[in-house]
């Protein structure tokens, strides 16, 4: 993941602006991403 979208990443997931991913957030985050095929895991099995 590049710089410039893990940044992306962050404006868009860190609803509060607080700068961290709760872990609530970060398992959403991970769910939509295995569901939309972009979840790294998914190219190596």
């Amino acid at each position: 993941m590049t710089n410039m979208l893990a940044k992306a990443v962050m404006a868009e997931k860190d609803s509060d602006g607080d700068g961290e991913l709760s872990k609530e957030k970060y398992d959403t985050m991970v769910e939509q991403a295995k569901s939309d095929g972009g979840w790294p895991g998914d190219f190596y099995t």
